[in-house]
């Protein structure tokens, strides 16, 4: 029994899609965080908060895509997923919800924006492998 589970994740790790998957999603999370804080500085007032938040956002980002893109890409789509976000979140106040945590506009806006911008189906997107 123990042979089989080895020969498992032999089979899964050896193909390299967890070694994507586990490059772009930490480069994401790292580009949500600095596109997050760059905005912030524009803006004038850098934050604990927005810099959670911003690495949330980018993970949001990538996680449907993350084994399937080049590095690259994974930054890409943190960098526009956390700009939108960040608009929403400052749109928020004429919107006429309760959102005290951001979660609607957090996860659900990022997941809108990824399949708005990137695709429905990523296998078959241009920047796919």
């Amino acid at each position: 029994m123990e042979e089989h589970k080895s020969t498992i994740a032999l089979l899964v790790f050896s193909s390299g899609l967890a070694a994507v998957a586990l490059i772009n999603t930490h480069a994401a999370a790292a580009m949500g965080l600095v596109t997050w804080v760059v905005i912030d500085a524009i803006r004038g007032h850098v934050s604990i908060s927005g810099a959670c938040v911003g690495p949330i956002v980018g993970l949001v980002a990538i996680t449907p895509a993350c084994g399937f893109v080049q590095p690259g890409w994974a930054l890409l789509m943190a960098i526009i997923s956390t700009c939108i976000i960040y608009a929403l979140l400052l749109l928020k106040k004429y919107m006429r919800y309760d959102d005290t945590l951001d979660v609607a506009i957090v996860h659900g806006g990022g997941m809108l924006v990824f399949l708005l911008l990137f695709s429905y189906d990523v296998e078959t997107c241009f920047f796919a492998y």
